[in-house]
């Protein structure tokens, strides 16, 4: 909506919430939920949480109801951020938490935003509204952060709070450094993966703004204006899914478009099939880009990526430095090159481990070393790719 935060007003802002945090009564090891689109708030809070050592719980802001509720309690949560937009549609379900409202009309779509001001102004005694409000002085921040939580996508069952710690997004940021390299000022993210996943939490947003880079933020996938704000930002990253890469590859405008300003094209979060992957690069060639789709794996229990290609070849490429993949059979032996086998991980973005009690340990140690059990199969190449 062509408003643009500086870094200085980014650091206001995260200021601010603090001050927020701290005088609504949340200390250290405290349990903050973000139930947030992509919205400058986001950062804002997430990083306050970190500077006071409160726990940070992202959770996806369209989850049903009675399923939030579940979450919240689970996670024994002691506020929620969510935006005023939502608050309706959850204020049955989430009667009796204490609830802070962020403004949420960047979420609505311009023709409709005036809508937001038909809103109530009063609440229950258990709802606060957050205004920003001026900061002055310095901020303290710990020198050891607490964890955050994230939820798995629940591909294998529930749901399941994953807790991290923020030496894992520095150590991702350090491992992305070879291969994103933003110019300050000038190249951006298409943050339109939601930063309430690993995906955009550690890719699309910490990466970029630690490395200087300039996020763009796309609170809400709109068809008919997407492929518009692609063109007319010209980012220069796009950290995507296979869905977004259809979308895409489906609009006639993106087929007339000047790609030049493409440097590097991202994809994961599932299977990307190699014939979405031509057809991709074959529009960015197209377009004068010199980008190629390069594929990632990982999951919420390593972050994110662990891993990606270079574009020329098959598979998702070679362990980033600092973590180490293996493949074994089912008595726990490694696989021979090119044979099946469960992809185990190793590394400094592992999680902690679950909020809750897993049915089964997700570790094993193989020669000292602590690996995940990721139950994905996968085989690694004679050039050692994944």
């Amino acid at each position: 909506n062509d408003q643009h935060i500086t870094y200085e007003e980014l650091g206001r802002q995260i200021h601010s919430a603090t001050l927020f945090l701290r005088k609504s009564g949340i200390k250290e090891n405290d349990r903050v939920a973000l139930i947030l689109p992509n919205l400058p708030q986001f950062p804002a809070f997430f990083y306050a949480c970190e500077s006071i050592g409160a726990i940070a719980v992202m959770i996806h802001p369209l989850t049903v109801g009675s399923k939030m509720r579940l979450l919240c309690d689970q996670s024994h949560i002691d506020l929620i951020i969510m935006t005023d937009i939502l608050y309706p549609k959850y204020q049955k379900a989430l009667r009796g938490k204490r609830i802070a409202l962020v403004d949420g009309r960047e979420v609505l779509p311009k023709s409709i935003r005036f809508f937001h001001f038909f809103l109530p102004f009063r609440f229950a005694s258990n709802v606060i509204r957050y205004r920003y409000q001026s900061p002055s002085g310095s901020l303290e921040v710990l020198d050891d952060p607490q964890q955050f939580i994230l939820f798995s996508s629940g591909t294998q069952g529930l749901n399941k709070g994953i807790r991290l710690r923020h030496e894992t997004l520095d150590a991702l940021c350090d491992q992305l450094s070879s291969i994103i390299d933003p110019v300050p000022t000038q190249d951006s993210m298409f943050a339109i993966l939601p930063f309430f996943h690993g995906f955009g939490l550690g890719i699309s947003m910490h990466t970029v703004l630690a490395l200087g880079g300039r996020c763009i933020l796309i609170p809400r996938l709109a068809r008919h204006t997407i492929v518009p704000e692609f063109l007319k930002e010209k980012p220069t990253y796009i950290a995507a899914v296979p869905q977004l890469l259809r979308l895409f590859l489906n609009d006639p405008r993106m087929h007339t478009a000047d790609l030049s300003f493409v440097k590097n094209v991202f994809c994961g979060g599932e299977a990307t099939p190699r014939k979405l992957i031509d057809e991709f690069n074959e529009l960015l060639r197209n377009g004068k880009s010199q980008a190629v789709v390069q594929v990632g794996y990982g999951c919420t229990e390593t972050l994110t990526a662990v891993c990606v290609s270079d574009g020329k070849s098959d598979g998702c490429g070679k362990a980033f430095e600092g973590n180490e993949i293996i493949v074994v059979d089912e008595k726990g032996n490694r696989c021979a090159t090119d044979q099946p086998g469960e992809i185990l991980i190793t590394g400094p973005v592992l999680m902690e481990g679950y909020d809750l009690k897993a049915d089964a340990d997700p570790f094993i140690m193989i020669g000292g070393k602590k690996f995940y059990r990721s139950a994905d199969i996968g085989k690694i190449d004679e050039e050692g790719n994944l």
